[in-house]
Parts: C-alpha cells; sequence; structure tokens
C-alpha cells in the first residue's frame, strides 16, 4: 500500500508539472511594454504605421504614439508620476488609437490587464478613452471598457476577464474619445489566461504530492 501511494503521489507530481499551467500565464502580446525600438530620451513619435505588433492610428487630431519617458519625458510625463514599466509608453492622443491582434492558445477564461495615466507636463491629460476586445474570426465584439484619465495622475491598473476560444484571432485596441489635444498613457498591457478550478485543484495535489514525497525522503 505504501509503494501505492508512493506511485501515486509521483505521478500526480509529474502530472502537475506536465500541465500548461505555467504556460497559461504567458502574455499573448508582443511588446507589451512598448520598449522594443528605443526612442531617444523624452522623444515621441506619432507613429502612424504598425510597429513592433502595435497599429498607431492617426486622426485628425493627434494619433497613436510611442513615447519615452526619459530624459525628464518631454512634453508627456512629469518627474511624480510613476506605475509604469520601462523607459516607454504608448499614447492615444484625440480619437487615434493603438491597436494589437493576438490569437488565443486555449479556450478558457482570459485577463486582459494594463496601466494608465493622463498626461502630466502640459495640459490635455483628461482623455476618455475605450478599450476594446474585437473577435477577428467570429466578426463579432468581446468586450468594451470606457475610461477617463486624470490630468498629472500616476499610473494605475486596470482589467476586465473575458471567455476566448482557441485558435480565433483577436484585437485589443485603445482608443481616444476627445477629438482634441487630451492624452491618455498606456503601459504594461497583459492578455493572459486564468488558471480553471480543475488547473488549480491538480496544483495544490501536485504540490501536496512533492512535499509527501519530500517528507518520505528525509523519514
Amino acid at each position: 500500500m505504501r509503494h501505492s501511494f508512493h506511485a501515486l503521489a509521483a505521478g500526480l507530481a509529474v502530472a502537475f508539472l506536465a500541465t500548461p499551467l505555467m504556460t497559461a500565464h504567458a502574455n499573448l502580446l508582443v511588446n507589451g511594454g512598448f520598449e522594443t525600438g528605443q526612442l531617444s530620451a523624452g522623444a515621441f513619435n506619432y507613429v502612424g504605421a504598425t510597429l513592433n505588433s502595435w497599429t498607431y492610428a492617426q486622426a485628425t487630431v493627434g494619433g497613436g504614439l510611442l513615447i519615452n519617458a526619459g530624459g525628464g519625458g518631454g512634453p508627456w510625463i512629469n518627474g511624480t508620476q510613476t506605475g509604469f514599466g520601462g523607459t516607454q509608453v504608448g499614447g492615444i492622443q484625440g480619437t487615434g488609437s493603438i491597436t494589437q491582434t493576438f490569437s488565443a492558445l486555449y479556450d478558457g477564461t482570459y485577463t486582459v490587464s494594463w496601466v494608465d495615466a493622463g498626461r502630466g507636463s502640459s495640459s490635455g491629460g483628461a482623455q476618455n478613452y475605450t478599450a476594446s476586445l474585437y473577435d477577428n474570426t467570429a466578426l463579432s465584439a468581446v468586450s468594451s471598457l470606457s475610461l477617463t484619465t486624470v490630468f498629472g495622475s500616476i499610473f494605475k491598473a486596470e482589467s476586465f476577464s473575458v471567455l476566448l476560444k482557441a485558435g480565433d484571432s483577436y484585437s485589443l485596441s485603445f482608443t481616444g474619445q476627445n477629438a482634441v489635444d487630451q492624452t491618455a498613457l498606456i503601459d504594461n498591457v497583459n492578455v493572459s489566461q486564468a488558471p480553471e478550478p480543475a488547473t488549480l485543484l491538480l496544483f495544490g495535489t501536485g504540490l501536496a504530492g512533492l512535499g509527501w514525497l519530500r517528507r518520505r525522503k528525509v523519514v
């Protein structure tokens, strides 16, 4: 009986290690921190094209931006604004947008998360914008969230949960809603799968099995 339990615990531990739990939390987006393709300190670029997996769309007023916060942050970020990663952030001015297309790896619940703040080194930080997800395969909207940034605020966390289908193509967009010189700053964008209850159970059982094996070796 002892050997049978030993084998069961070992099997559960191996099964746990073999599950996609570790990959389930991988970011499905590329360059979610806007760090690929460095600008010089304090520089900014109204890209107007696809660059490093993000598509920056321009508008009559403003557009999608890539901003370097170094060297004082130029006209965009002041020294008291914290909470973003690296040295670069994305920006949406006026009715411009930034969009990235990706595919889901598994069926299930995913969390879409990012941080945002209002432009802080000059006026124009109170921007209304939407964060929306569209299923390009099913040709249907998945989710849309309306938010407002505050001028000069620190970066705060935003998120929403969605059900995605394996293999479907999705587009995540951040789009400005004010047709004036207002700018929202976006960074640390992540789309990752939330662990399913069965996976969490297997995770706990696997850890228990590993702990039992360790105790048996010590004894």
